[in-house]
């Protein structure tokens, strides 16, 4: 898998940081899933999502909150070929830092992954770490038709 390097940071840095308020990650341990945290708190409405893009369809820089108990990382998976089954469409991911705003698009080709932060990730400062809060979406489908799996790892209310 491409990049996974970057997703075992991302697990040791919010593992070492804390600041995402809850120890969902251990190191050299199988992740387990919060689904019992998700159900004592009235979220019991499964989110995994089936996404058709048309031409003209966008979504919205947005953040995947459900209700109070969220993993921190969410996957998508592209169904569809970029250049042959839809044009547009790209993936957007932004960190809201401070005073700057940088949206990346991550290329994806049919069968990628991307794993991501929900909410926020850790970022390393000159005095520690802090949050920085990421949202995601899809740009405008230029033609054609775009799916995508969504794994989000947390029920909704």
């Amino acid at each position: 898998m491409r990049g996974s390097g970057k997703l075992v940071s991302e697990r040791r840095a919010f593992s070492q940081s804390r600041c995402d308020g809850e120890a969902w990650f251990r190191p050299r341990r199988i992740l387990v899933l919060p689904v019992d945290r998700c159900h004592k708190a009235g979220q019991v409405r499964p989110t995994p999502l089936l996404l058709q893009y048309g031409p003209g369809d966008y979504n919205c820089l947005h953040q995947d909150l459900y209700g109070e108990h969220v993993f921190p990382i969410q996957v998508a998976f592209l169904l569809s070929e970029p250049g042959r089954d839809f044009t547009g469409g790209e993936f957007v991911l932004t960190e809201q830092r401070p005073r700057m705003q940088s949206p990346e698009v991550v290329p994806l080709r049919q069968g990628d992954a991307v794993a991501f932060a929900v909410h926020h990730r850790p970022v390393q400062g000159t005095r520690g770490f802090y949050r920085v809060n990421m949202r995601h979406g899809v740009s405008r489908l230029r033609s054609g038709q775009r799916y995508t799996i969504g794994i989000i790892f947390h029920d909704a209310k």
